[in-house]
Protein backbone atom coordinates (compact mmCIF):
# COMPACT_ATOMS: atom_id res chain seq x y z
CA UNK A 1 0.00 0.00 0.00
CA UNK A 2 1.29 3.82 -0.72
CA UNK A 3 2.61 5.39 1.92
CA UNK A 4 0.26 8.21 1.29
CA UNK A 5 -2.48 5.93 2.02
CA UNK A 6 -1.06 4.22 4.80
CA UNK A 7 -0.93 7.42 6.76
CA UNK A 8 -4.32 8.76 5.57
CA UNK A 9 -5.55 5.37 7.46
CA UNK A 10 -3.74 5.68 10.51
CA UNK A 11 -5.53 9.23 10.84
CA UNK A 12 -8.82 8.20 10.28
CA UNK A 13 -7.98 5.24 12.87
CA UNK A 14 -7.00 8.06 15.23
CA UNK A 15 -9.85 9.59 14.59
CA UNK A 16 -12.00 7.19 14.95
CA UNK A 17 -10.31 5.92 18.09
CA UNK A 18 -11.07 9.47 19.63
CA UNK A 19 -8.38 10.65 19.34
CA UNK A 20 -8.75 14.25 17.58
CA UNK A 21 -5.29 15.72 18.24
CA UNK A 22 -3.64 12.77 16.84
CA UNK A 23 -5.65 12.64 14.06
CA UNK A 24 -5.40 16.28 13.24
CA UNK A 25 -1.34 16.38 13.77
CA UNK A 26 -1.55 13.38 10.86
CA UNK A 27 -3.56 15.72 8.22
CA UNK A 28 -1.11 18.17 8.94
CA UNK A 29 1.67 15.64 7.99
CA UNK A 30 0.11 14.54 4.86
CA UNK A 31 -1.25 17.87 3.67
CA UNK A 32 1.85 19.64 3.63
CA UNK A 33 3.61 16.16 2.00
CA UNK A 34 5.01 17.16 -1.28
CA UNK A 35 3.28 15.03 -4.09
CA UNK A 36 0.09 14.00 -2.29
CA UNK A 37 -2.82 12.60 -4.84
CA UNK A 38 -6.00 14.74 -4.66
CA UNK A 39 -7.67 11.78 -3.69
CA UNK A 40 -5.85 10.98 -0.27
CA UNK A 41 -6.23 15.14 0.37
CA UNK A 42 -10.52 14.42 -1.01
CA UNK A 43 -10.75 11.20 1.87
CA UNK A 44 -8.66 13.07 4.50
CA UNK A 45 -10.76 16.21 4.52
CA UNK A 46 -13.81 15.21 6.70
CA UNK A 47 -11.36 13.19 8.88
CA UNK A 48 -9.12 16.84 9.58
CA UNK A 49 -13.07 18.38 9.40
CA UNK A 50 -14.26 16.25 12.44
CA UNK A 51 -10.92 16.35 14.48
CA UNK A 52 -11.10 20.24 14.18
CA UNK A 53 -14.88 19.86 15.56
CA UNK A 54 -14.34 17.76 17.99
CA UNK A 55 -10.95 19.92 19.38
CA UNK A 56 -13.26 23.27 19.20
CA UNK A 57 -11.27 24.81 16.27
CA UNK A 58 -12.35 26.33 13.29
CA UNK A 59 -13.17 23.93 10.67
CA UNK A 60 -11.18 24.42 7.70
CA UNK A 61 -13.36 24.92 4.30
CA UNK A 62 -12.57 21.98 2.01
CA UNK A 63 -10.47 23.14 -0.70
CA UNK A 64 -10.47 19.84 -3.06
CA UNK A 65 -13.55 19.16 -5.44
CA UNK A 66 -14.29 16.33 -7.79
CA UNK A 67 -17.33 15.70 -10.04
CA UNK A 68 -16.91 12.06 -8.68
CA UNK A 69 -19.75 11.20 -6.54
CA UNK A 70 -17.84 9.51 -3.67
CA UNK A 71 -15.42 12.36 -3.50
CA UNK A 72 -18.07 15.18 -3.77
CA UNK A 73 -19.95 13.09 -0.88
CA UNK A 74 -16.83 13.20 1.38
CA UNK A 75 -16.56 17.26 0.27
CA UNK A 76 -20.07 17.80 1.74
CA UNK A 77 -19.32 16.04 4.66
CA UNK A 78 -16.34 18.29 5.13
CA UNK A 79 -18.94 21.14 4.12
CA UNK A 80 -21.22 19.86 6.53
CA UNK A 81 -19.04 19.78 9.47
CA UNK A 82 -17.78 23.39 8.73
CA UNK A 83 -21.85 24.60 9.01
CA UNK A 84 -22.53 22.17 12.16
CA UNK A 85 -22.00 24.90 14.93
CA UNK A 86 -23.46 28.08 13.23
CA UNK A 87 -25.68 26.59 10.44
CA UNK A 88 -27.41 23.32 11.37
CA UNK A 89 -29.93 23.57 8.55
CA UNK A 90 -27.39 23.71 6.17
CA UNK A 91 -25.21 21.51 7.58
CA UNK A 92 -28.40 18.94 7.92
CA UNK A 93 -28.29 18.97 4.03
CA UNK A 94 -24.68 18.69 3.45
CA UNK A 95 -23.97 15.55 5.73
CA UNK A 96 -27.41 14.34 4.29
CA UNK A 97 -25.71 14.32 0.71
CA UNK A 98 -22.26 12.84 2.09
CA UNK A 99 -24.64 9.97 4.14
CA UNK A 100 -26.12 9.03 0.70
CA UNK A 101 -23.26 9.42 -1.48
CA UNK A 102 -21.15 7.00 0.52
CA UNK A 103 -24.48 4.52 1.54
CA UNK A 104 -22.13 1.21 -0.56
CA UNK A 105 -19.83 1.95 2.55
CA UNK A 106 -22.04 0.30 5.26
CA UNK A 107 -19.32 0.76 8.08
CA UNK A 108 -17.75 4.29 9.08
CA UNK A 109 -17.85 7.07 6.90
CA UNK A 110 -21.65 7.47 5.56
CA UNK A 111 -22.50 6.50 9.14
CA UNK A 112 -20.42 8.95 10.63
CA UNK A 113 -22.22 11.86 7.89
CA UNK A 114 -25.79 9.51 8.63
CA UNK A 115 -25.45 10.63 12.43
CA UNK A 116 -24.10 14.02 11.66
CA UNK A 117 -27.03 14.92 9.55
CA UNK A 118 -29.60 13.81 12.56
CA UNK A 119 -27.75 16.05 15.20
CA UNK A 120 -27.83 18.70 12.74
CA UNK A 121 -31.39 17.93 12.44
CA UNK A 122 -31.78 18.27 16.18
CA UNK A 123 -29.53 21.39 16.75
CA UNK A 124 -31.76 22.63 14.27
CA UNK A 125 -35.11 22.05 16.00
CA UNK A 126 -36.95 20.13 13.27
CA UNK A 127 -39.66 17.91 13.86
CA UNK A 128 -38.68 14.81 12.87
CA UNK A 129 -34.87 14.64 14.67
CA UNK A 130 -35.47 11.87 17.27
CA UNK A 131 -37.05 9.76 14.30
CA UNK A 132 -33.86 10.40 12.29
CA UNK A 133 -31.76 9.43 15.29
CA UNK A 134 -33.66 6.38 15.89
CA UNK A 135 -33.14 4.87 12.59
CA UNK A 136 -29.33 6.26 12.72
CA UNK A 137 -29.03 4.30 16.07
CA UNK A 138 -30.01 1.40 14.71
CA UNK A 139 -28.35 0.98 12.02
CA UNK A 140 -24.94 1.91 13.84
CA UNK A 141 -26.05 -0.60 15.94
CA UNK A 142 -26.11 -3.66 13.58
CA UNK A 143 -23.10 -2.32 12.06
CA UNK A 144 -21.37 -2.90 15.89
CA UNK A 145 -19.71 0.67 15.33
CA UNK A 146 -19.82 1.30 19.59
CA UNK A 147 -18.15 4.63 19.61
CA UNK A 148 -20.35 6.22 17.16
CA UNK A 149 -22.91 4.49 18.88
CA UNK A 150 -22.50 6.37 22.36
CA UNK A 151 -22.40 9.76 20.14
CA UNK A 152 -25.84 8.88 18.90
CA UNK A 153 -27.21 7.63 22.48
CA UNK A 154 -25.50 11.39 23.32
CA UNK A 155 -27.53 13.16 20.50
CA UNK A 156 -30.52 11.15 21.45
CA UNK A 157 -30.28 12.37 25.56
CA UNK A 158 -30.06 15.54 24.47
CA UNK A 159 -33.11 15.05 22.22
CA UNK A 160 -34.58 14.16 25.44
CA UNK A 161 -35.03 10.48 24.58
CA UNK A 162 -33.46 8.25 27.60
CA UNK A 163 -30.15 6.18 26.84
CA UNK A 164 -27.72 4.28 29.42
CA UNK A 165 -25.02 6.10 29.81
CA UNK A 166 -23.16 2.51 29.73
CA UNK A 167 -19.36 1.51 29.07
CA UNK A 168 -18.99 0.33 25.31
CA UNK A 169 -16.75 -2.02 25.99
CA UNK A 170 -17.62 -3.86 29.29
CA UNK A 171 -17.22 -6.94 27.33
CA UNK A 172 -13.84 -5.58 26.87
CA UNK A 173 -12.53 -7.73 30.14
CA UNK A 174 -13.78 -11.20 27.69
CA UNK A 175 -10.03 -10.45 25.99
CA UNK A 176 -7.03 -12.38 26.33
CA UNK A 177 -3.75 -10.49 27.40
CA UNK A 178 -2.29 -11.35 23.76
CA UNK A 179 -5.59 -9.94 21.58
CA UNK A 180 -5.41 -6.62 23.79
CA UNK A 181 -1.70 -6.20 22.59
CA UNK A 182 -1.94 -6.87 19.38
CA UNK A 183 -5.12 -4.49 19.52
CA UNK A 184 -2.89 -1.28 20.65
CA UNK A 185 -0.08 -2.24 18.42
CA UNK A 186 -2.66 -1.75 15.61
CA UNK A 187 -4.36 0.90 17.30
CA UNK A 188 -0.55 2.43 17.89
CA UNK A 189 0.11 2.03 13.77
CA UNK A 190 1.42 -1.16 13.49
CA UNK A 191 0.96 -3.18 10.26
CA UNK A 192 0.67 -6.84 11.16
CA UNK A 193 4.16 -7.43 10.47
CA UNK A 194 5.41 -5.09 13.14
CA UNK A 195 2.70 -6.31 15.35
CA UNK A 196 3.99 -10.04 14.74
CA UNK A 197 7.72 -8.62 14.72
CA UNK A 198 6.81 -7.22 18.64
CA UNK A 199 4.93 -10.21 19.48
CA UNK A 200 6.99 -12.60 18.49
CA UNK A 201 4.29 -14.33 16.50
CA UNK A 202 3.69 -14.96 12.73
CA UNK A 203 1.29 -12.87 10.86
CA UNK A 204 -1.40 -15.52 10.78
CA UNK A 205 -1.30 -15.21 14.12
CA UNK A 206 -1.62 -11.59 14.26
CA UNK A 207 -5.14 -12.02 12.19
CA UNK A 208 -6.51 -14.94 14.19
CA UNK A 209 -6.22 -12.44 17.37
CA UNK A 210 -7.83 -9.90 15.49
CA UNK A 211 -10.53 -11.61 14.60
CA UNK A 212 -10.83 -13.51 17.86
CA UNK A 213 -11.21 -10.09 19.59
CA UNK A 214 -13.48 -8.53 16.62
CA UNK A 215 -15.90 -11.65 17.71
CA UNK A 216 -16.06 -11.01 21.12
CA UNK A 217 -16.45 -7.80 20.73
CA UNK A 218 -19.47 -7.90 18.68
CA UNK A 219 -18.72 -6.06 16.29
CA UNK A 220 -18.18 -6.01 12.59
CA UNK A 221 -14.52 -5.02 11.61
CA UNK A 222 -11.33 -4.99 13.16
CA UNK A 223 -11.32 -1.76 13.12
CA UNK A 224 -14.48 -1.97 14.79
CA UNK A 225 -12.91 -3.89 17.42
CA UNK A 226 -9.58 -1.58 18.27
CA UNK A 227 -12.03 2.01 18.51
CA UNK A 228 -14.93 0.02 20.72
CA UNK A 229 -11.83 -1.06 23.21
CA UNK A 230 -10.06 2.61 22.94
CA UNK A 231 -13.71 3.91 24.08
CA UNK A 232 -14.00 1.77 27.34
CA UNK A 233 -10.44 2.56 27.61
CA UNK A 234 -10.61 6.50 27.28
CA UNK A 235 -14.04 5.99 29.26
Amino acid sequence: MHDDSVTYLHAALAQALGRPQDALTISHRLANRPNTSGDILAFLQPVRAWAEYDLGLPVTAPTTFSDLPVIAGLVREAEGVLHLRDDPATAADLLTQAADAGSGRTFGPSLRARWGAAEAHRRAGSADAVDRLLAVEMQVAEAGYEPLLARVHRSLRLAGVPRASRRAMDRSGLLTVREREVLDLVAGGASYEQAARRLGVGRPTVRRLLDNARGKLGVSSRLGAVAAVAEATAG
